[in-house]
């Protein structure tokens, strides 16, 4: 992008992205996009806006750093991001994570069987957890996350080493 970074202000692009959103699928040349500020802040801030993925914007600079404007156009991202939910864009960036009931009841047995509880107060732990339906499991395992970051003191240091910086 052009060292002109301190042209480009949220205000200003977010009112370029405005004026798009309402020609949704038209490609803008009008003054209706030109005239909301002078044209090389317009031109320096759809850049920076299509640099970022947001508008298809049609300008160039030449060598003498003259703009030459040849419309613009918000993308689908651009309309998300005005969007108050984030659009599709939020639901498509969800992670889901699946782990099958049976492994996760496997987890845990597993740590009944290494505990130092009773012998029958095992097996009816794991009885329980046998017959526990989904619903009931799911709220389990949402408990036993819960309650193991709750009482993890190394967690912060554990977190540091496996998170990227």
């Amino acid at each position: 992008m052009s060292s002109d970074t301190n042209l480009v202000t949220r205000e200003r692009w977010m009112n370029i992205l405005r004026v798009l959103n309402e020609r949704q699928g038209a490609l803008v040349y009008g003054d209706e996009i030109t005239d909301l500020m002078p044209r090389d802040i317009l031109c320096i801030n759809l850049e920076y806006l299509h640099e970022h993925g947001l508008v298809e914007a049609r300008i160039s600079r030449s060598l003498s750093g003259q703009w030459s404007f040849g419309g613009a156009l918000i993308k689908p991202s651009g309309i998300d991001y005005l969007s108050e939910d984030g659009g599709l864009t939020s639901e498509l960036n969800v992670v889901t994570v699946k782990i099958n009931a049976e492994t996760i009841k496997g987890m845990i047995e597993e740590y009944i069987d290494a505990s130092s509880a009773d012998k029958t107060v095992k097996a009816k732990l794991k009885s329980a957890l046998r017959s526990l339906p989904a619903d009931g499991l799911k709220s389990l395992t949402s408990g036993l996350v819960h309650m193991g970051l709750s009482n993890s003191p190394g967690l912060i240091h554990w977190l540091e080493t496996m998170l990227p910086r």
